[in-house]
Formats: C-alpha cells, sequence, structure tokens
C-alpha cells in the first residue's frame, strides 16, 4: 500500500520487497555523492548484475500493486485477513503469553 514498492519471488524463489527509490546521495550523472561514506550494501552492489540491465526477467512474480498481490493470494486460497480474537486460531495460546508478559512487567 505504499508508492514505489513491489513484493515478489525471485528467480531462487526468494521473496523480496523492493523499495523503488532513488538514492538522494546519486548525482545527475548516477554516480555515487558521498562514495567513501557509502553502506555496505552499494559497495557490494555490482551493475553487471543489476536486475535493470539484465536482459532475463528478474523475477518469477512481481506485484506492484496490494490489489494485484491480494487476488493471487485470493487465487491460492491463502487466509491473509485480519480476523477478531475470536475468529481465527491461536498458533501457541498467544493470550497466555501476553498474560505472562504483564506477569514478568508488573514483577520489575
Amino acid at each position: 500500500l505504499h508508492e514505489n514498492i513491489s513484493v515478489g519471488v525471485d528467480l531462487d524463489g526468494d521473496w523480496f520487497v523492493e523499495v523503488k527509490t532513488r538514492c538522494q546521495k546519486l548525482t545527475d550523472q548516477n554516480l555515487c555523492g558521498d562514495y567513501f561514506n557509502r553502506p555496505h550494501l552499494c559497495e557490494t552492489y555490482s551493475a553487471e548484475e543489476c536486475q535493470v540491465w539484465n536482459a532475463e526477467a528478474p523475477y518469477k512474480l512481481e506485484f506492484k500493486t496490494a490489489d494485484a498481490f491480494t487476488a493471487w493470494l485470493d487465487k491460492r486460497g491463502v487466509e491473509w485477513r485480519y480476523k477478531a480474537d475470536e475468529e481465527r486460531p491461536n498458533p501457541g495460546n498467544v493470550k497466555l503469553r501476553q498474560k505472562k508478559k504483564a506477569a514478568r512487567r508488573s514483577e520489575k
């Protein structure tokens, strides 16, 4: 539900969230304007492996809108919609865990 975000499955079958925004440090020539202070992610980036320049499709699946993603989930019968506590299963007895947390907090 956020702008310039997509989710999908890459060619290895791993899910990803892609944030499609331009770096604030990128110059008009598409060079790093703060090269010596760049994050590790940028340091390990390879233009040769960049999905933008690769001829092969970078994803098995990509969803650019919430509607496309939820339609895909619905088609597969995935239950993703919010349900009130009394309507959903209670994995790991959530209420019991909450009570234990509250008890530990009150002991401090």
